[in-house]
């Protein structure tokens, strides 16, 4: 009688003990890089930046991201994951022992060890829940965007409370909880297995498929990560105040949250030949935001657009990761192709935080950002109809 009551008892705890440092992993992933951006003024004026160089410590993760990824793959995953959460940690000490040479540095270590969990999360997912990838991509995509609310919605109090170098490194505690959750997954000598050899033939580089993922990826990355490098500044430049910006920021953040959780549960449950109207709608509420911003600057459009943008802030990445994890064939595939599209994706999103900053510092304005962002926003739906309807690699 009890052999059933032990049976389930023992899977909810494998069900926990796998699904504890995903979620701890990918709080991680964000909270780090957004926080940078409602003290970006107060970090410029500490490390004495200017409006570039603040764009690249945004884009210092996102470039590390593009660059580590590609060689993510190459090795044993239970090894490399535990590698990377080693580097996140280092580089939040790192960050805060010296002066701007030591931001930059400690931010591209800590850069290099996101994009190693980057890359394997999707892979981990497949890997320990085949059965129940839509439900475990919408927990990650909530967490991931909650990691980077979490940076919106502390960083200010910290900073209030700790010198700049401290406040932008408290989130090592995030790092030393994962590597803590992660030990269960080096037991019986996981760590030192060799890499399983992949089954896939060929590589993805020449998989017409793969390249619309991937430049899916990319587009959704270089939009996301300028909104979250950007949004309060260009509330700032409208006139309003930084405390207005920094609640409208929180205010998407607040949207974003629900929608990353929901998005890909509600893309798992909708019959196939409907999926492509969610998608469409969330991603076509960019074009909706960007256009209502350069059409007017007022508080209540201001209003609208924070609400609104939290949508495909919130459920465009998880579509991205769903894409990576549905449209593999296997655990191997989905390493592959993630490390593929968040490799080339990540990299044609560090241009952009330094872009906007660059196209500041020369127009005193960012109306033709706007413009630009526009133009990628109408370039996502296209990239992300096809995307959806290519078949599996």
């Amino acid at each position: 009688m009890n052999k059933p009551q032990n049976s389930a008892n023992t899977r909810r705890k494998i069900f926990f003990i796998n699904l504890l440092p995903i979620i701890l992993i990918t709080l991680n992933l964000r909270a780090p890089i957004t926080s940078i951006a409602p003290v970006v003024d107060s970090v410029r004026e500490y490390y004495a930046l200017n409006a570039a160089l603040a764009g690249l410590l945004t884009s210092l993760p996102l470039l590390a991201f593009g660059l580590v990824s590609f060689v993510v793959s190459y090795f044993q995953p239970v090894r490399a994951m535990f590698v990377g959460l080693l580097c996140i940690l280092l580089g939040e000490i790192v960050r805060c022992v010296g002066g701007s040479a030591e931001l930059f540095i400690g931010t591209a270590i800590m850069g290099s060890g996101i994009a190693v969990a980057n890359v394997l999360l999707p892979s981990l997912v497949k890997a320990k829940f085949p059965r129940q990838i839509p439900k475990i991509m919408g927990i990650y995509s909530l967490v991931l965007n909650f990691s980077a609310m979490l940076g919106v919605l502390l960083i200010l109090p910290l900073m209030g409370l700790l010198p700049v170098p401290l406040a932008l490194s408290s989130w090592a505690i995030l790092a030393v909880a994962a590597i803590a959750s992660y030990l269960p997954q080096m037991s019986n000598h996981r760590i030192s297995r060799p890499k399983l050899k992949s089954t896939a033939k060929g590589t993805l580089f020449a998989n017409a498929n793969a390249w619309k993922i991937t430049l899916f990826m990319g587009i959704t990355s270089a939009i996301a990560y300028s909104f979250f490098a950007w949004y309060p500044s260009f509330l700032i430049s409208f006139g309003f105040s930084a405390h207005f910006a920094s609640q409208m920021m929180i205010l998407a953040h607040c949207i974003l949250v629900p929608v990353a959780f929901f998005a890909p549960l509600m893309l798992g449950v909708l019959p196939n030949a409907r999926r492509i109207y969610l998608i469409i709608f969330i991603c076509g509420t960019y074009i909706v935001c960007f256009a209502l911003l350069l059409l007017s600057q007022q508080a209540w459009v201001a209003l609208i657009v924070s609400v609104l943008i939290g949508v495909p802030v919130g459920g465009v990445f998880g579509i991205a990761l769903l894409f990576i994890s549905t449209k593999s064939s296997n655990v191997q595939t989905a390493t592959k192709l993630s490390a593929m599209a968040q490799g080339v994706g990540y990299l044609i999103a560090a241009l952009s935080p330094v872009v906007i900053g660059k196209i500041y510092d020369h127009f005193h304005s960012f109306t033709y950002a706007l413009v630009g962002l526009l133009g990628l926003a109408i370039l996502l739906n296209c990239v992300g109809y096809l995307a959806y309807k290519s078949p599996q690699i």
